[in-house]
């Protein structure tokens, strides 16, 4: 089903409309209303959670810990009949910005999962997602809009955790960064499954309370007609009918841009962590005293494995350790004394210094 983005509009209006006309109340009467009461804020980071409680004034973190979020829900002290609403750090989701045609962003979140399987490496049923409009660009009839989403299993297992509890949060915002405050967020960005319930108690009331406004206000003539409704669906269709060989253009080019970019970045990284290979070979042959035979030499990332024969094997763990390109130099099988001959056989393994060692 469509839904107008002018109901979110309303009802935000309202809601804050609401909580003023509330706060004239004496607070017996707020209590019974069931409005008096503290609100919670919980940040979910991948490594732990902050659980932040907010009465009048600025929230106060109240308690955190470090883990797995969903298995650290059971110990939060969190009273069923709160007003929770769930943080998530942005490094639990994958936020993006993308171009769509301006007449979209009366149906953004449909043609958002329309095209969630071009626009993201998921499809819809795999994640939650929300989109949010950042920039308008009526000359070309296009819009930037930034697009957050979350694996659903995920996200599912934390909420799943809150209901067993009996807290059911009333949304789902990103913070705007990694391990900041409650009030920092991302604007517009609710992940909040459409699909599940919200709750029960004062927020099922509100719910009645905003769903009967609005029909008051439709039976009022106070939304836009249902025709003008239709006729911008007609609009966006044909727009996407324009526009999409050169988004999936534009977005195969930026998918093998980035491709690119990690896989330099990546060779960058190995290269400036590890000494060249040349450096490495020419100190082995200073160190190795005459009479050292390598058979075989491996270099695997920071790992440097020799295999060989020396009449001097006893030795050969102090001589290496004595540059500053190599630590952690040890045997990795035991030495063997051939029969009738000084050589010995060994196999040692070393570790080349990082960029950070001296």
């Amino acid at each position: 089903s469509r839904q107008s983005p002018v109901f979110p509009a309303f009802r935000r209006f309202f809601h804050w409309w609401g909580e003023q006309l509330l706060a004239l109340l004496p607070q017996g009467l707020r209590q019974r209303l069931g409005r008096d009461r503290q609100r919670q804020r919980l940040c979910v980071e991948p490594d732990g959670i902050r659980l932040y409680v907010q009465a009048d004034g600025a929230p106060r973190l109240a308690t955190a810990a470090e883990g797995p979020p969903a298995e650290l829900i059971p110990d939060l002290p969190l009273a069923p009949g709160t007003e929770l609403g769930l943080l998530l750090s942005p490094r639990l989701v994958l936020s993006s910005r993308v171009s769509l045609p301006l007449a979209a962003e009366e149906n953004l979140r449909q043609v958002v999962g329309y095209e969630l399987d071009r626009l993201t490496p998921f499809r819809a049923d795999q994640v939650h997602y929300a989109a949010a409009v950042r920039t308008r660009h009526p000359d070309r009839q296009a819009m930037e809009v930034e697009l957050v989403v979350i694996g659903r299993e995920r996200l599912d297992d934390i909420l799943q955790a809150l209901r067993q509890r009996g807290v059911n949060p009333t949304s789902v915002g990103v913070l705007a960064t990694a391990g900041g405050e409650p009030g920092q967020v991302m604007d517009g960005i609710d992940l909040l499954p459409r699909a599940g319930g919200e709750g029960a108690g004062s927020h099922s009331r509100r719910t009645l309370f905003w769903t009967a406004t609005c029909l008051l206000l439709i039976a009022a003539n106070l939304f836009l007609p249902l025709l003008r409704q239709q006729w911008q669906i007609d609009r966006l269709q044909q727009a996407l009918a324009v526009q999409r060989p050169r988004i999936d253009q534009i977005l195969h080019l930026r998918d093998d841009l980035d491709r690119r970019v990690r896989r330099f970045q990546e060779i960058a990284g190995i290269l400036q962590r590890r000494p060249p290979l040349t450096r490495v070979v020419a100190e082995l042959s200073r160190l190795l005293p005459d009479g050292t035979w390598v058979e075989r030499l491996d270099i695997r990332g920071q790992d440097l494995s020799l295999m060989g024969q020396s009449d001097h094997a006893a030795d050969l763990i102090a001589l290496i350790e004595s540059s500053p390109l190599f630590h952690d130099t040890r045997f990795v099988s035991p030495v063997t004394q051939a029969i009738g001959s000084p050589m010995a056989s060994f196999r040692l393994r070393t570790r080349l210094a990082t960029g950070d060692k001296p």
